[in-house]
């Protein structure tokens, strides 16, 4: 293993921090497995693929809405005509070749899961849907994902309901209870950090180009007397050593920096 020099010394920290933190998890998903940055779907087909995902709704039902909602295809057609007589392995075989011809069949259940989770966030932040209720939605995909990076609050809800439960039976309030306003508002916090919007009360921030902030960043390590060469990491480069210590594979791809760019432009 090669000497590092201080800036490279702090730079290793810094990734094995955000590792720790929860962030590395979140690259794992869209990094890691990166095939998956070149799935683009919109809003309404995530929610349609999501509650086909979590509903118990008849199969033929679920064919009738998407065709409702303006998706067609062959097989989704023969799909929604199908009667309860059919056998089940006929209800998936049309459902299959139907997902296969919308280009759906395609898309990873994390990715089509977080895309719902960030319009059900949109729609809390936006007073279009009742905070408590959209949170119930979030609290499902994060059971489904296992997302703590990015959905932590909603397991603090869970427990925050369950006390709010227990008020209602015993009087007594448990140390995650909370008055629904304040809940409300804590939901609306998380739904921010989750979205990565500013607080309404905070000023905007300035869009920025990948190369604007690499050059700011290059400019705030040359400040403080570290070394502005920027190495772009990802999971499959790191070692763990143990607690707290980490190293780094040597040569790092060539194209690092490419993907590192892709990831900033996917948010």
């Amino acid at each position: 293993m090669e000497t590092l020099d201080r800036g490279e010394r702090m730079f290793k920290s810094s990734v094995f921090r955000s590792i720790r933190s929860g962030v590395g998890l979140h690259f794992y998903h869209l990094i890691y497995n990166h095939e998956w940055m070149s799935v683009d779907i919109d809003d309404q087909v995530a929610r349609l693929l999501a509650e086909r995902h979590f509903s118990k709704e008849p199969v033929n039902d679920w064919a009738i809405r998407c065709l409702e909602a303006g998706y067609d295809s062959r097989n989704l057609r023969m799909l929604a005509a199908m009667l309860p007589a059919y056998a089940p392995s006929e209800f998936d075989e049309k459902l299959q070749a139907a997902l296969k011809e919308l280009g759906w069949a395609s898309v990873p259940p994390y990715v089509y899961l977080i895309r719902y989770a960030r319009s059900i966030a949109t729609e809390i932040v936006e007073d279009k849907l009742d905070a408590i209720e959209g949170s119930h939605e979030m609290y499902k995909v994060l059971r489904v994902t296992d997302s703590p990076s990015e959905m932590d609050f909603w397991y603090t809800f869970d427990e925050i309901l369950c006390d709010q439960r227990n008020f209602v039976k015993t009087g007594r309030k448990g140390y995650f209870y909370r008055e629904t306003g304040r809940l409300i508002d804590e939901i609306k916090e998380a739904c921010y950090d989750f979205l990565g919007l500013p607080r309404p009360n905070m000023a905007s921030l300035q869009e920025t180009s990948f190369e604007d902030g690499e050059e700011s960043f290059k400019k705030f390590l040359k400040d403080n007397d570290v070394s502005d060469e920027i190495l772009w990491v990802f999971r499959e480069d790191l070692i763990l050593e143990g607690y707290n210590k980490i190293a780094i594979r040597i040569p790092l791809a060539a194209d690092n920096r490419d993907r590192a760019t892709e990831c900033f432009e996917l948010g």
